[in-house]
């Protein structure tokens, strides 16, 4: 049986009514009820922006949020930071990489967490934030729901009302050398638990520094 990753979006009235995911449940806002699902597009998420704190600094709702796997996409520690920062013991070491993923023709594939931009304004900031990467449209197909992603025959074969959004880090900020930026993968790894033991396993087996998942990896306090 085959699984759509926005079935849920498509099949929805004028009006957004939404259930809010089961881990991480909360209040939605009564304003989003007038937002017409034609208007949403939709981010995939996959670092510290799965950290529901950090995305209500940006005036993201969580609430609305879906666990999912993308396929396609290979993510690595292997970004130089544009803005974050390390101590001088760790810079010397190369311990500031943050989370980035690339395009991918070995099959690779990753999970994440999907939201919805319901406000266009928060892409001039999102895209700030993020200017050390290229936000590029995945495809429907490569975007299947967490929960469901061990099924058979598991895909996405209808196209979403509203596109779909992935920041791919630019090749200029690409450093295969650089190891994790330690405060910066624990936020990523607490991030991850959030969505249950499973989605942390997840994250840890799909997530590489050089050749070697994380969950084979000692990172230094």
């Amino acid at each position: 049986m085959r699984h759509l990753v926005l079935e849920r979006f498509r099949s929805l009235p004028a009006s957004i009514d939404l259930n809010v995911s089961q881990s991480m449940r909360g209040l939605v806002d009564p304003e989003m009820s007038s937002v017409k699902k034609e208007s949403i597009e939709f981010l995939v998420v996959y670092g510290s922006l799965m950290c529901p704190s950090q995305l209500a600094e940006l005036s993201i709702d969580s609430c609305l949020s879906e666990a999912v796997v993308v396929d396609g996409f290979r993510r690595s520690f292997h970004q130089e930071p544009s803005w974050r920062r390390v101590d001088d013991d760790l810079e010397k070491a190369g311990h500031r990489g943050v989370l980035r993923v690339d395009r991918s023709q070995v099959g690779d594939r990753f999970n994440a967490i999907m939201v919805p931009i319901t406000d266009p304004h928060a892409w001039q900031v999102l895209d700030y934030r993020e200017r050390g990467y290229d936000r590029v449209e995945v495809q429907p197909a490569q975007v299947s729901l967490f929960e469901h992603s061990a099924a058979q025959g598991d895909t996405t074969d209808a196209p979403a009302r509203g596109a779909v959004w992935i920041y791919v880090g630019k090749p200029s900020k690409f450093n295969p050398q650089l190891r994790p930026n330690p405060s910066y993968a624990e936020i990523c790894r607490r991030a991850a638990s959030a969505w249950g033991e499973r989605f942390l396993d997840r994250f840890l087996a799909t997530t590489f520094v050089g050749g070697q998942a994380l969950s084979g990896i000692d990172l230094p306090d």
